[in-house]
This record gives C-alpha cells, sequence and structure tokens, in this order.
C-alpha cells in the first residue's frame, strides 16, 4: 500500500499488474520459459487461465481436444460444458506411445493438447527431457497447439527440468503457471504465457468475463518475489 499508494485500489488492465509481469518475465526465464511481458496475462488462478484458451480456441467446436488418460478432472468438467470432443492418449509412467499420438496428430482432427508434462495429476508422474522434446517435436509437425499445465512448477521441480516451451520451437505453446499451491491457495493468481497470435482473443474473453484480477493481491505477489521472500518460502 505504501509503494502504490491510491492507484492500488483502482481498475487494473485486463492484462494484469505491469510490474508483477516483467517480474514474471525475470522468473520463468530461470525455468526455461524465455517469452516478453506483453505476452504474459494474469488470470484468476491457473483454472480461469485454462477456461479462457478452451474458450477461445475451441468457440465455433472447431477440432478436437487431447487429453491424457487420466488427467485433472476440472479440465474434463470445462471441456463438456463448453462441448468440446475430445480424444484421449494414455500416460505411462514413461510417458506415451509416441507412435499412436503421431497417429492421432496425423489424422488433422486435434487442435489442442491439453498436458502435465511435470507432476502430472493425478499420477505423479514426470516426462523425460527426451520426452518432453519429442512432444514439442511432433505438436510442430502438425501444428497442434500445447496447452501446458506446470502448475506445480515452483514446489516440486528437479534441477535442470525443463518445460515443454523451451523445446517447443515454433512458440505453438500456452504456458499456464498457478501461484495458488505456492504462495496461498486463497490469492488465486495464475499467469498464462500465450503465443502473439492468440493474445488479444483470450483478452477480450478476459475483459468480459472479469474485468480484471485483483491489484492488491498481485501487487502482493509481485513485492514478494522482489523482495527475494517467495525463494526463501519455497525453499521452505
Amino acid at each position: 500500500m505504501e509503494e502504490y499508494k491510491n492507484t492500488l485500489f483502482e481498475y487494473e488492465p485486463t492484462e494484469g499488474l505491469k510490474s508483477l509481469r516483467n517480474t514474471l518475465k525475470l522468473l520463468f526465464e530461470d525455468d526455461g520459459v524465455y517469452t516478453t511481458a506483453d505476452r504474459i496475462v494474469i488470470t484468476n488462478g491457473a483454472q480461469q487461465a485454462i477456461k479462457l484458451v478452451l474458450q477461445y480456441l475451441f468457440n465455433n467446436n472447431k477440432g478436437k481436444l487431447l487429453v491424457e488418460v487420466s488427467t485433472y478432472k476440472l479440465v474434463l468438467d470445462l471441456a463438456d460444458h463448453l462441448d468440446i470432443e475430445l480424444e484421449g492418449i494414455e500416460r505411462r509412467i514413461d510417458g506415451f506411445d509416441y507412435s499412436k499420438l503421431e497417429l492421432l496428430l496425423k489424422l488433422g482432427e486435434i487442435s489442442a493438447f491439453y498436458i502435465m508434462p511435470r507432476h502430472h495429476n493425478p499420477t505423479g508422474y514426470c516426462l523425460s527431457e527426451k520426452a518432453k522434446q519429442k512432444v514439442a517435436e511432433l505438436c510442430c509437425k502438425y501444428n497442434v497447439l500445447i496447452i501446458e499445465d506446470d502448475y506445480l512448477a515452483d514446489l516440486g521441480s528437479r534441477k535442470g527440468a525443463m518445460p515443454i516451451h523451451y523445446y517447443n520451437m515454433s512458440k505453438n505453446t500456452v504456458y499456464i503457471r498457478s501461484f495458488s499451491k505456492s504462495f496461498m491457495p486463497g490469492a488465486r493468481i495464475g499467469a498464462a504465457v500465450l503465443p502473439k497470435s492468440i493474445v488479444d482473443g483470450v483478452l477480450s474473453l478476459k475483459y468480459i468475463s472479469d474485468l480484471n484480477t485483483s491489484k492488491i493481491l498481485q501487487a502482493a505477489l509481485d513485492s514478494f518475489i522482489k523482495s527475494g521472500t517467495y525463494e526463501k518460502h519455497i525453499k521452505n
């Protein structure tokens, strides 16, 4: 409150607090997610980020959403609510059957692949670096958007583990991060790194959904990270 004075209680741009987006740009770079601040959108938790992206992509029911079997239940509920047709591929301890994955992508019916490469929910499995490269390569080859849910990145990542976003040279990846688990669940703060081609569309949907995410919570998280307290908190 001392830093922002009266502006803390005003409306914030739909994409989020500029200072926080610049802070997250640097934080994400440490984890192999290279982007610009204008492609980062702050959301009310990772859940809203997933919903907005699915809404935008499947607004006219174009194509299918590929999901892991098993996967995050609320994504299945969202797909049902938005009338999105699903296709599934088994998530195993060693990743996927990549011949089957390529066949599914090659058919041309898959528009996006929702995937949790690290600390998968509910199995807990993590993809190897080679597996993540393979997924990025296949999705790039068949022009399929990757929706990467990296919700536990801060709490469980192994040293040297990179996100799929790092390996996707075409930058056709939506990278989603949650701060609810690491900062505080009640804060409901998430962030999405979006491909340039969908930023405006997703922001339009967010604007009519909630105008903006709470500036007070964004400012708190920004100060928490900048002060070095967030890093100490994560280590604890």
